[in-house]
């Protein structure tokens, strides 16, 4: 004889939704408890949405090869500044895409725009520990810019190094 299928008594429900009540405090609790779990899952998937990376850099790159190419700078400027909110040292950007960005920022700035600018990025890029030859960029004269940036920041720069040596012999200073 096959076994009887068991459902759930209504009074078991009623008993176990009581006890809730006396655990929680309130028979709206569960609603709330409930609503809040649903109400951080949306909001970590919106933020996660948000501060998806490739999406935004997607939209720059279609931004570039419509040569729109002052807005695709904002906003690869944007995504090489942004870090992960847990470790700021990480970048969002993965290294390839970064050094293909840095160049089109570079380029673009010293240029177009202003050369100051330029030399900033051209900082930024060196301190991250990227490296660019002749052959990155279309343009001699930006590479010449990257090279009259980065020079006094080379470890075998020797005006560098004597300037270290003047510093450990001034503790003053």
């Amino acid at each position: 004889m096959p076994r009887p299928i068991k459902t759930v008594n209504m009074n078991e429900a009623v008993r176990l939704g009581k006890s809730a009540q006396m655990v929680f405090g309130s028979r709206w609790t569960w609603l709330v408890i409930v609503l809040l779990v649903l109400a951080g899952a949306a909001g970590y998937l919106a933020l996660r949405q948000y501060n998806d990376p490739t999406r935004g850099l997607r939209h720059a790159d279609q931004l570039w090869d419509r040569d729109e190419n002052p807005e695709a700078v904002r906003e690869y400027k944007d995504l090489l500044s942004r870090r992960d909110p847990i470790n700021p040292d990480f970048a969002l950007i993965p290294r390839t895409d970064r050094l293909r960005l840095y160049r089109r920022v570079i380029t673009h700035e010293a240029i177009y725009g202003s050369v100051q600018e330029a030399r900033d990025w051209i900082s930024r890029a060196w301190l991250e520990g990227l490296n660019f030859e002749r052959a990155d960029f279309e343009h001699p004269q930006v590479f010449a810019l990257w090279e009259e940036v980065i020079a006094p920041l080379r470890r075998d720069n020797p005006e560098r190094e004597r300037d270290l040596s003047e510093e450990m012999r001034q503790p003053g200073k």
